[in-house]
């Protein structure tokens, strides 16, 4: 069919205009964002607008509306949020696609005071079809404050982030589901965000199946709904070092002006954490409180259920109180916790729900760097440039001719072996020759994404001719990118017809790359863990006799893989002295993120020794962490009960304890030795069985269970029985 030119728009209250309004709609290649201003007042007032182009002040005179570009001369700017603000109150909107019949749709802007920190998507199709064929109308989200998370669950919900974007007042970030339908997405925020649904022109086609639609995530209020079930949520602390903690969390269900039934009280917990037993405290409506096991929830998952089945009057409070701790697997960053309330009036159920954050400090930084190659430069051909932490050899440039409106991908290869933070922002470095063509010299546009995910991009403009260094930074507003994803880098050109620019890269003069990517996630000596045989066998231990051989393994990893784990050296320590540096251990295992090593050795020397270990990744020489593990080396018999270390361990029995079940007898003397089985016993202390016709089990402090002790039966405990004992 024909294209149309359709607009509509919600004119809201007037009791709901501002005077500080945000918008994350910015204007796109060839298609212009127009904002106009509606002054309700009898005069006219001064606005203020402020994006990526500066801050420009223009006065509306009363009972009058003005567009953007009639005062400015422009539109928004592209790439770029706009904030709107006065002294008095106005309303705000925007038009997209102004006189254009394709990629038009029109949207309000929402006064910053009004904007939430929980938003969900009720329709946001990226086109047409069923279920849709594309994306082309993702969110536009911006925060009103700095360093603002923002939580991504896309549809169907489960509580767990899909994304996690790190946002500065002001910076846009459009999000994409995969199953190319945003409805049903939550998008919950540490601070106030703005979301608008709408047509991306530079991913959505001019027709069909695409949309020319968008709206505004309005602000839910009070007066706009009757309330009847609603959920508060506190903990403390909320913030923990890097080592974690213990926080105590609140949920709080609240009753209006409607009794309700059936209440209880669910948190969904993040990952890497885990509810404390016993330490929930319940308090009913009515005053009374459930404490101890009896308060504890049904566990399943991350899940915890309090089956409460609680009858609430109107305007009643339901509380619980509960402990929970960080594990091994807790992610660095804000963790957000989701408590809900649930609740019957009749048929109807009532479930609202609220977050919390929960911050845990991430590790100190490391600076990596990632080269760029030609396909299957380093590893197997893929059909796309690479990405990798190979350092560059040497010899002539590569150069990649890049026209105007075509891009290059170099991909990391291989994919993630493990997660990768970016707490900082990612600077690039690349070598760049433009050609003009047609009318101004080219863009370039640089564009980092893991996965699916984008991460953020830069646009170099109106480029000087000749090769010319250009280092920048980019912000990462996703601080993880998760194992098995593979980070990309695009380099896009535009606004040059017949123009090109020329990349040049892998060699030491043109050495373009990804320059530094901050991030708390390296390579590390995992273990460092003694065996008493040679890989893979053994028993893990850290007490040997002289002259017995002892296994030193070490697991090292690295979020990058294997590969990238250049180097392990070991230092081997006698009582804090050096007795060996450097050693080479001999790699026995890998996995795609692992290396194993080991170091097989058989000392004499009696002593406190050590293994540190260091490891290197990637060939700067930079990065690197370090291990360390402990054993001793000792008599043979270290307790001198005559039985040697080694077969005490064999028998279950504590080597540095000659009475292991605490019976008065020697653990040697139960078992009937006559003489020490090693040489390192000193013959004062050990105690021969005096008759070996019959033992005892020194496991077992009442052998035949008589009630009597064996020691309370042998009383000289030389294990035969004298003169005045009982057997």
């Amino acid at each position: 069919g024909g294209n149309n030119l359709m607009r509509s728009l919600n004119v809201p209250p007037t009791a709901l205009f501002g005077n500080d309004y945000l918008s994350p709609v910015p204007s796109f290649p060839g298609v212009n964002t127009e904002v106009y201003v509606h002054n309700p007042n009898s005069v006219s007032i001064m606005v203020t607008s402020e994006d990526a182009l500066g801050l420009n002040v223009f006065s509306v005179a009363a009972n009058t509306t003005v567009g953007l570009s009639d005062e400015l001369g422009r539109f928004v700017a592209e790439n770029s949020s706009i904030r709107l603000f006065s002294a008095d109150d106005f309303w705000a909107f925007g038009a997209v696609g102004l006189g254009e019949n394709d990629y038009d749709w029109t949207f309000n802007f929402v006064p910053i005071a009004l904007l939430q920190e929980f938003n969900a998507i009720p329709w946001g199709p990226g086109s047409t079809g069923s279920p849709p064929t594309a994306n082309g109308s993702p969110l536009f989200i911006t925060p009103a404050v700095d360093n603002t998370f923002v939580f991504i669950d896309f549809s169907p919900g489960d509580g767990v982030p899909d994304q996690t974007l790190l946002l500065d007042r002001g910076e846009i970030a459009r999000v994409f589901d995969p199953d190319n339908d945003n409805s049903g997405t939550r998008v919950t925020s540490i601070g106030p965000v703005a979301v608008v649904w709408g047509q991306d022109s530079t991913v959505a086609g001019p027709t069909s199946p695409f949309f020319d639609l968008g709206y505004s995530l309005p602000p839910l209020l009070d007066i706009w709904i009757d309330k009847v079930l609603d959920v508060a949520h506190t903990g403390a602390p909320l913030a923990h070092p890097t080592t974690g903690g213990t926080s105590s969390i609140t949920i709080e269900v609240m009753t209006f002006g409607y009794p309700v039934t059936a209440v209880d009280a669910i948190e969904e917990l993040p990952i890497g954490w885990d509810y404390v037993p016993a330490s929930t405290v319940i308090t009913l409506p009515g005053g009374g409180t459930i404490t101890g096991p009896a308060a504890d929830p049904m566990i399943t998952g991350r899940t915890l259920t309090w089956d409460l089945n609680e009858n609430m009057p109107t305007n009643a409070t339901l509380s619980v109180v509960f402990d929970a701790r960080t594990t091994g697997s807790v992610q660095f960053g804000p963790n957000k916790f989701l408590a809900s309330g649930v609740g019957n009036i009749g048929s109807n159920v009532f479930r609202p729900e609220t977050s919390l954050f929960i911050t845990v400090t991430p590790p100190a930084t490391v600076d990596k760097t990632l080269y760029m190659h030609p396909d299957g430069t380093n590893f197997g051909s893929d059909g796309t440039e690479d990405l990798d932490r190979i350092e560059n050899s040497g010899g002539a440039s590569t150069m990649l001719s890049i026209a105007d409106g075509a891009s290059e991908t170099f991909e990391l290869t291989p994919t993630l072996a493990g997660d990768l933070g970016l707490p900082g922002p990612i600077t690039i470095r690349l070598y760049l020759d433009p050609t003009t063509g047609t009318g101004q010299p080219p863009d370039v546009t640089v564009s980092l994404s893991g996965g699916a995910t984008a991460l953020g991009k830069r646009t170099l403009a109106a480029l000087d001719s000749g090769i010319i260094e250009y280092t920048f930074t980019i912000d990462p507003q996703v601080i993880l990118v998760p194992a098995g994803q593979a980070l990309r880098m695009v380099i896009a050109v535009t606004g040059s017809v017949d123009g090109f620019v020329d990349l040049y890269y892998d060699s030491t003069a043109h050495n373009s790359r990804i320059e530094q990517i901050p991030t708390y996630t390296y390579i590390r000596v995992n273990s460092v863990i003694t065996y008493d045989a040679p890989y893979s066998g053994g028993t893990a231990r850290n007490l040997f006799d002289a002259g017995e051989q002892v296994s030193i393994r070490t697991v090292v990893s690295d979020p990058f893989g294997a590969f990238d784990i250049t180097s392990v050296t070991a230092d081997i320590l006698r009582d804090g002295t050096p007795i060996a540096t450097g050693v080479i251990p001999t790699e026995v295992a890998s996995t795609a993120g692992t290396r194993t090593f080991e170091i097989l050795r058989t000392d004499t020397d009696l002593g406190a020794y050590a293994a540190i270990f260091t490891a290197e990744e990637g060939t700067e020489g930079t990065v690197t962490d370090v291990g360390s593990g402990t054993w001793q080396v000792v008599e043979d018999d270290i307790d001198d009960d005559g039985i040697t270390n080694t077969n005490e361990l064999a028998m279950g029995l504590d080597p540095a304890n000659p009475d292991t079940d605490g019976d008065g007898i020697q653990d040697g003397t139960e078992i009937g030795l006559t003489m020490p089985q090693g040489t390192g016993t000193d013959l004062l202390v050990f105690i021969p069985d005096a008759d070996n016709t019959t033992t005892t089990n020194p496991l077992a402090p009442d052998h035949d269970m008589d009630g009597l002790s064996d020691g309370a039966e042998d009383v000289n405990a030389n294990g035969a029985v004298d003169a005045g004992e009982t057997d």
